[in-house]
């Protein structure tokens, strides 16, 4: 009787990762509100390549988009915070500002050289917002696995391009 009640949990623990592990990598998207500026940041994709064709899939990339809506046309900064955790627990943070008056950016962040350990990395966006006069704060999150782990030879570094 047991082996039964045992077969019934792993299928059932089976069936909830089927359900699960898709959903880990979904996108998703957070807004942040100060007065009338608003803005919304969605990380669309990340993954493992090799960009350089250096013949190692140790690159990673983070796809995400910011749109911004200002209502009252001020002028205004974001100071964006990327960083990209690994499965160990380890943390590559890269900040920038950006003072902008564009609705909308699609971004492409190039980790080179990042993607050396097997297991889950995720990608956090931070975002802070500011008018002159309100502050607002927002964080976006995607997971995913890159197989393997390439061990990388050369040291990290990384692209912003804006398209």
């Amino acid at each position: 009787m047991k082996p039964k009640k045992l077969k019934n949990k792993a299928i059932g623990m089976a069936l909830l990762l089927v359900v699960i592990l898709p959903i880990l990598s979904v996108s998703s998207e957070t807004t942040i509100d100060i007065g009338n500026i608003s803005m919304t940041i969605n990380i669309t994709d990340a993954y493992y390549c090799d960009l350089q064709e250096d013949g190692r899939e140790d690159d990673v990339v983070s796809k995400f988009t910011i749109e911004i809506e200002n209502g009252n046309e001020k002028p205004f900064l974001f100071i964006t915070k990327i960083v990209l955790e690994l499965p160990s627990g380890y943390k590559y943070a890269y900040y920038y500002n950006m003072d902008t008056s564009e609705p909308e950016y699609e971004y492409a962040m190039n980790f080179y050289n990042h993607a050396t350990e097997s297991g889950w990395y995720t990608v956090d966006i931070f975002c802070l917002l500011f008018d002159g006069r309100h502050i607002g704060f927002g964080i976006e999150s995607y997971t995913f696995d890159p197989p393997g782990g390439a061990g990388g030879v050369e040291p990290p570094s990384v692209q912003l391009t804006a398209y």
